[in-house]
């Protein structure tokens, strides 16, 4: 490929990224047309790579608050491979937090007491993390103790308090680590509007910013996101229908079915307790590829709590290939 065209692809990504998702053609050292999805690009299951559009939040903080960018994205000490979109913003001990964009809370901690600027308090941080419905959520880490304001369930609306700011976890002083995540729990780039007098996007290293953070007054229906049938495309799966990521453990008959486009003679679910415990596997055979299952979550084994969930093929003895990450549910 000629250095002209390279360059001309590359200033094609760096652009998409700003403005709306690109479709982009598979830049291939042979004959071969299976697309190579570059940074910042997801693959389709028809093999297209697409742009991701980064989603537009507000700060996370009242309207006319003041806010420092510590560290911001990629930054060489702690943001970095899956954390590398997150966003510290400089907050003073108590400042209210607020939701930068509508949803339900999936998850909360305020428990902890304890933060030092070491990894070993890594597990350590008080947190809320917020569910937008659409396969997106909003983190905010470093809260004070007993400074989570919500709790799972609850919807909680734009410029909403949800938290107070502090310093638990690995933490070298009083600030809010930011970021959204997708379902495979990796940060995605965020927008953030008429924050500078620039009004650049995304955020800058050690620029200061003002948050036009209005509470919006009005906001129903929320619900939680789905995996999407393509949930499972990297182990050869294609889904019917999709699967909550929410799961009433005394309701729930959760029917999975698709196609399995591999070589194993099984497809197998498999489950394990994000604390500890151990993996189950179920196994389900396929005829030429399409399979059913029922998934139930009996309290006996599934206790409430969170799970990860991964749908592979699998040979006669329910052995999959592995993998190197699962998608989290949560049990209620």
């Amino acid at each position: 490929m000629a250095d002209t065209r390279f360059v001309q692809l590359s200033a094609t990504i760096a652009a998409a990224l700003l403005v709306a998702p690109l479709v982009l053609q598979g830049c291939s050292w042979g004959r071969s047309s299976a697309p190579v999805c570059l940074a910042g690009a997801r693959m389709e299951a028809a093999g297209r790579c697409i742009t991701q559009r980064a989603p537009r939040h507000a700060i996370p903080f009242r309207a006319g608050t003041e806010t420092k960018v510590v560290q911001a994205y990629s930054d060489q000490r702690t943001h970095k491979e899956d954390e590398a979109f997150s966003i510290d913003f400089k907050c003073e001990p108590g400042t209210v937090v607020v939701a930068t964009k509508s949803g339900v809370v999936w998850n909360a901690r305020q428990d902890s007491n304890r933060g030092c600027d070491d990894p070993s308090c890594q597990g350590d941080a008080n947190f809320v993390i917020v569910d937008h419905g659409d396969g997106t959520f909003s983190e905010y880490h470093h809260l004070q103790q007993y400074g989570a304001l919500v709790e799972p369930g609850e919807s909680v609306c734009r410029g909403e308090a949800i938290g107070l700011c502090g310093n638990t976890g690995y933490s070298s002083g009083p600030h809010l680590h930011y970021a959204v995540t997708d379902l495979t729990r990796r940060t995605v780039p965020t927008r953030l509007p008429r924050s500078t007098a620039k009004d650049f996007p995304f955020v800058v290293p050690q620029q200061t910013y003002t948050s036009h953070n209005e509470r919006e007054l009005a906001c129903r229906g929320h619900t939680y996101s789905m995996l999407p049938r393509d949930a499972f495309a990297q182990q050869g799966i294609t889904l019917n229908q999709r699967i909550p990521i929410a799961i009433d453990s005394e309701s729930a008959q959760l029917e999975i079915s698709g196609e399995y486009n591999g070589p194993h003679p099984h497809v197998a679910v498999h489950r394990k307790p994000v604390d500890g415990g151990s993996w189950s596997h179920q196994c389900v055979d396929h005829d030429d590829g399409r399979f059913e299952t029922t998934l139930s979550w009996p309290d006996s084994s599934y206790p409430d709590g969170f799970y990860w969930l991964m749908i592979s093929g699998a040979s006669e003895h329910c052995q999959s290939p592995g993998w190197a990450w699962s998608y989290k549910l949560r049990v209620q």
